[in-house]
This record gives structure tokens, C-alpha cells and sequence, in this order.
């Protein structure tokens, strides 16, 4: 039996990663929600500004709260991350997220990204684990994969999944701005179609992932209200 754990700096440099990706998203979504209520308006007198004066720094005060004890919760599932590697199987136990055991023999895939992230993808969907490059030892572990699995690690030439995340979010506001603003029913009903398509599917893979916090998972119901809405705005502009 073999075990690896993450280097003692390891749980804050993949934190300090991560809030570079998630910390613009969450300004720009933020922003742009405001700018939706703004435009979305009925109101034709001159906006007044003094109110914002208020409304900015107590926003801003609960998104760096919100964001500074999600980065706390983080810090304490990774800092327990333990991947053990025994005769039969590979065992990942982080936090407060489910343990993940896939037999040898039902490893279907191993790759391994450009930043040198290994993902372990099993049998089903759920059954993925992801290994980040800051663990002790993941040259030695990627040796005994190798022997155990008989897989070749794979290095797909594709973009980078940061991108894709940027992509996505703005694919999202893009869509909530068509909602929310067009009077087009075309454009309305396009929209509504991905939005309640991106949210579903989030949904779905944000509850069935292992490698999520059983918190976040349950926060991740409140995307119903979301999704509600927005099938209310189309139906209403559509009818």
C-alpha cells in the first residue's frame, strides 16, 4: 500500500490558481447583473447615482466575505487530500467530498494536462479522480499507474479548461442579456433554450461530482430559482 498527499504549500497554490479564474468571473457576473436590472428598467427618469454609493461597497463587502470563507472550506478539503494506492484499486479520500475507489481493472482512461494535472477516469462518470500536480511524489505515482493500469497517460492537444470556463460564463451572460432585454421572441426563445440547457446540465454534473464538497452541492439547488425565472421571463415574452 502506497500513499501520497499534497506538499505542504500545495493546498494554497492550487487555491491562489483557482481565484485567479473564479475572482474575475464572479466581478464580471456581478457587474453584469447590474447592468441587466439597470437596462431592464421601466424606469425613464435619469438614473440616479447616489444610491450606488451605498449598494457597491456592501456588495463588494459580501462577495469578499463570501469568497475569503470559500477559500477557507477549500483550504481544509485539499489540506486532507489522501490518495492511497493498494493491491486493487486506487482510493481518493479530500474533506468533505465522498471517497472515490476505482478497481485497476476499471480504469478506462489516465490524462494528464499541459500544468501536469493527472485525471483518473473510471467506470462511470462519477467515478473520477483528479490529482493535482502539487502532490508529493506524482512522478512515482504516475510510474506505478502505469504498471498497475497498463494505460498510457494521455496529453490531449486541446484548450485549456479555464478558457472554456471564461467561455462559458459569458456565453451565459450573453444569453441573460437576450432574455432579459430583447423583445425579438426568436432571440428570446434561443436564448432561454441555452440557458436552461448550460444551467441543467451544471446542475446534473455539479451534484453527480465527487470531486465537489458536499456544501457546494447543496448550494447548487438554488440554481432551480435561477432556472425558474428565466423559463418565467421567456414564457412571458413569448406570450
Amino acid at each position: 500500500m502506497q500513499q501520497f498527499k499534497l506538499k505542504e504549500s500545495g493546498a494554497k497554490e492550487i487555491i491562489n490558481q483557482s481565484l485567479k479564474v473564479t475572482v474575475p468571473i464572479i466581478l464580471v457576473s456581478t457587474i453584469s447583473g447590474g447592468a441587466f436590472s439597470i437596462i431592464n428598467s421601466d424606469n425613464i427618469e435619469p438614473i440616479n447615482l447616489y444610491p450606488y454609493f451605498f449598494i457597491i461597497p456592501v456588495v463588494g463587502f459580501i462577495l469578499f466575505f463570501s469568497i475569503r470563507k470559500g477559500t477557507k472550506r477549500q483550504l481544509n478539503i485539499y489540506r486532507n487530500y489522501n490518495l492511497t494506492i493498494t493491491d486493487e484499486a486506487i482510493v481518493r479520500v479530500q474533506g468533505d467530498t465522498p471517497p472515490i475507489n476505482i478497481p485497476f481493472d476499471e480504469v478506462k482512461k489516465i490524462v494528464k494536462s499541459k500544468k501536469g494535472w493527472l485525471t483518473i477516469i473510471g467506470a462511470s462518470k462519477s467515478n473520477v479522480i483528479i490529482v493535482p500536480v502539487q502532490l508529493e511524489g506524482i512522478d512515482e505515482l504516475e510510474q506505478v499507474l502505469l504498471e498497475k493500469c497498463s494505460l498510457e497517460i494521455n496529453i490531449p492537444a486541446k484548450i485549456n479548461s479555464n478558457y472554456l470556463s471564461i467561455f462559458s460564463v459569458f456565453l451565459m451572460l450573453g444569453g441573460m442579456f437576450a432574455v432579459y432585454t430583447s423583445d425579438n421572441k426568436i432571440i428570446v426563445s434561443l436564448s432561454g433554450v441555452l440557458i436552461t440547457g448550460v444551467l441543467i446540465w451544471s446542475f446534473i454534473n455539479i451534484i453527480t461530482n465527487k470531486n465537489i464538497d458536499r456544501k457546494t452541492r447543496r448550494n447548487s439547488y438554488y440554481v432551480i430559482i435561477v432556472l425558474l425565472s428565466v423559463i418565467g421571463i421567456v414564457i412571458s415574452k413569448l406570450l
